[in-house]
């Protein structure tokens, strides 16, 4: 009888120490943005962050590489570092993060432009950090016409303490241009860059 009345009295106390309560899903907020580089020099450029705090978008005026018997040679390839800051909660989120590239490209028969991205993340760990490069060639973009490239990546990022909630994201975004034959013309031009982070998880 008395080891009935204390496992009564002690069920209370063990239904309080098991209970759990499950971590609420995770918030990130893009938090400021910045760039640097010779494909976006200052005042050539305009960023702005969703309301949401989810997307952050880059428009450039002058991020153009380009070949031609009037053109300095080191327009042939420009580059431009994209830093998201982002604030993730304490614990361990996962988060897929996508990079959408627009612009247009005007290329001779001979001529090809290229897009050759890689990722950074300042804490944790990022999948498909260096994905293959985009190719248009001259036979496709004779014109101006334009162009998209997406890139998903997935992030998994671990905070200790609230001091360090503060993650950065860099796009290191380039382009150039590659002819096999003398006498080509060619540019290509990125108009915008938006990165977005979705699909949050606890991990």
């Amino acid at each position: 009888m008395k080891s009935t009345q204390i496992l009564l009295t002690l069920l209370p106390l063990l239904a309080r120490a098991t209970s759990l309560t499950p971590r609420q899903a995770p918030s990130v907020e893009i938090t400021s943005v910045s760039v640097a580089g010779v494909g976006c020099e200052p005042d050539t450029f305009n960023t702005s962050i969703s309301e949401d705090g989810s997307a952050a978008t880059f428009s450039f005026s002058t991020y153009e590489s380009a070949i031609g018997a009037s053109v300095a040679a080191e327009d042939r390839e420009k580059h431009c570092q994209l830093f998201v800051k982002a604030r993730f909660p304490v614990g361990c989120t996962s988060a897929s993060i996508s990079t959408t590239y627009h612009g247009s490209a005007t290329l001779d028969s001979e001529a090809a432009g290229v897009l050759a991205p890689d990722y950074v993340i300042s804490s944790g760990e990022l999948t498909d950090k260096t994905p293959q490069a985009s190719f248009l060639s001259g036979s496709k973009f004779k014109s101006g016409d334009g162009f998209e490239r997406v890139d998903e990546t997935e992030a998994k990022v671990t905070v200790d303490k609230e001091e360090n909630q503060e993650v950065e994201f860099v796009v290191r975004s380039r382009t150039f241009i590659e002819t096999t034959a003398s006498g080509q013309e060619a540019t290509v031009t990125a108009d915008d860059v938006t990165v977005k982070i979705t699909d949050l998880k606890a991990c």
